[in-house]
């Protein structure tokens, strides 16, 4: 069926594809994003884009930033901090766990 649509439809495929990208750009935060919120020492913020990512890909982030931790910023530091406090109380809370 794919061999199908990709011979026959290749415009069609394409413009699928590219009108998924742009609504996966428009509800997916960047890193950047979240940079931006942490830099500026908010961690309410930083947490509502955390929220939008999948665990997967915040565990991707928490890697980076753990690492980039000591560098940072002591009010980004503290942001980060209480950023991946409050996600680890809400990731209880969605399970029901204590």
């Amino acid at each position: 069926m794919r061999k199908h649509l990709w011979a026959k439809h290749r415009t069609w495929m394409i413009s699928r594809i590219k009108a998924g990208r742009r609504a996966a750009d428009l509800n997916n935060p960047s890193i950047q994003d979240l940079m931006r919120a942490i830099e500026k020492g908010s961690s309410r913020a930083a947490h509502e884009i955390v929220r939008q990512m999948t665990e997967k890909r915040y565990q991707q982030i928490k890697q980076v930033m753990d690492a980039a931790s000591p560098m940072l910023p002591l009010k980004a530091k503290l942001a980060w901090e209480g950023m991946e406090a409050a996600h680890d109380i809400y990731k209880k809370v969605k399970k029901g766990g204590k």
